[in-house]
């Protein structure tokens, strides 16, 4: 919109030169008046032009946005849309949100624009551009923003170029360069990076020829080019035609090319849906005909190749969707037409075929976009314009809103005192002319 203002006013403001030159030069008075016009018109229209750019940047996330891809945090929750546009919602206390602020905002908000793909961590965000580098806002106090970003950014911060994907953990990030080499920097504390890593800002290579992984609590898995499953930190192969993996807190589940779902670790919760609570220190086949999972802290939910939504484990916060239970051992039927699902410590998001983005479970710092009103919640539609409506009193401060006043009461402030230069030098001329 920017360059569409300056395009549209450049003609104008040539048009003045010329109009000003001919006033010292002819001394015509009708000139002064025809000059006197245009400034009133052009300031018009950069006024209206603005407040219209403006009034676009501040867009609702509603049932008119595509959604291309849905993004669960610790505290966030972050909406990708098919031409590039970010929203996010929740916590920012870290500036995890990416805004500017510094503040939760309960509602989802406009953030970036050209991005191909979002992962958000535990006080932390990253973001891939459409030119494949790399960008990331929140916390860095232990490193998970590389050693090129302050201990907290509130705006994005660029990491890298040449990035294939990347993935937040709790207090690190792993990228995948586009020559498949898996990175990591940020805390080692729970050493899923391997015990010869330290912790800090420095990026450092795990392994090479990485096609995707995943970054959880306690461990970090990756699937190489040739679709062999492996623990990153033990070096160490866990299974062979793997094409997606899920982690949780202490547990993690992955498919396989026929569509089996497999899965181990913790199990006290009944995370694994395997109808029991014992732990399963190794690969467990669980189900069948899996196109998608998602782990949060202690659930699963697994998308069929139907649409149709499971869920198992915790659901002290909601965050499963079955009322009346605390905690389910098995996959129980959620609901239908599902096209995507995105989920981590206590809350859930869905995307369905209708086009309606559904959010359940822990809502303490309005990370589900709701408004903030309610510690939790039942599966509630977020994306429509009556839910993402924001008056001023209810609106999160935002910096980005402050510049764009400030920059239109300067255009105002100028235009007003070229308007009475105009009318001083017409005052002069007409002086003189007497």
């Amino acid at each position: 919109m920017s360059v569409f203002l300056n395009t549209a006013t450049w003609a104008d403001v040539m048009s003045l030169i010329t109009a000003l030159h001919n006033i010292f030069a002819v001394g015509e008075m009708d000139c002064i008046f025809m000059v006197m016009k245009k400034l009133i018109v052009s300031l018009s229209l950069v006024i209206f032009l603005f407040s219209l750019s403006f009034t676009v940047s501040a867009k609702a996330l509603d049932e008119n946005v595509e959604i291309a891809a849905i993004e669960a945090g610790y505290e966030n929750s972050f909406v990708l849309d098919k031409s590039g546009n970010l929203w996010g919602a929740g916590a920012g206390e870290k500036g995890q949100l990416g805004n500017g602020n510094q503040v939760k905002t309960p509602f989802f908000e406009s953030i970036a624009e050209d991005v191909s793909a979002v992962s958000s961590g535990g006080l932390h965000t990253l973001i891939i551009k459409k030119d494949g580098s790399l960008w990331g806002f929140g916390s860095n106090e232990v490193g998970q923003l590389s050693d090129q970003a302050e201990k907290q950014n509130s705006k994005p911060v660029k990491i890298f170029d040449k990035v294939k994907a990347a993935y937040a953990g709790y207090a690190y990030s792993l990228v995948i360069k586009e020559d498949g080499t898996l990175w990591a920097f940020g805390s080692n504390a729970q050493k899923q990076m391997g015990t010869k890593v330290a912790s800090g800002s420095k990026p450092v290579q795990l392994m090479d020829g990485v096609k995707t992984a995943s970054a959880g609590r306690y461990y970090i898995h990756a699937i190489k080019e040739d679709n062999t499953l492996w623990d990153v930190a033990a070096n160490k192969k866990l299974d062979d035609s793997v094409t997606f993996i899920a982690e949780g807190r202490e547990h993690f589940c992955y498919i396989k090319e026929n569509g089996e779902l497999w899965g181990m670790g913790l199990n006290s919760d009944g995370q694994l849906g395997t109808g029991n609570f014992d732990v399963a220190p190794s690969p467990v086949k669980i189900a069948e005909n899996i196109s998608k999972a998602a782990c949060g802290y202690n659930q699963t939910y697994i998308l069929k190749s139907d649409g149709e939504l499971l869920v198992t484990g915790s659901n002290t916060d909601s965050q499963i969707g079955l009322e009346g239970q605390d905690k389910v051992n098995q996959f129980t039927s959620l609901m239908t037409d599902v096209s995507d699902i995105s989920s981590t410590a206590g809350h859930c998001m869905v995307y369905n075929k209708n086009g309606e983005l559904l959010v359940f479970g822990n809502d303490s710092s309005g990370q589900l976009g709701l408004g903030g009103a309610a510690s939790k919640s039942i599966i509630t539609r977020a994306n429509t314009a009556e839910m993402q409506k924001k008056d001023s009193d209810s609106a999160p401060n935002n910096k980005s809103d402050d510049k764009s006043n400030k920059t239109l009461f300067i255009i105002i402030g100028a235009g007003a005192a070229v308007v009475l230069a105009v009318v001083v030098i017409a005052v002069v001329l007409k002086s003189k002319k007497k």
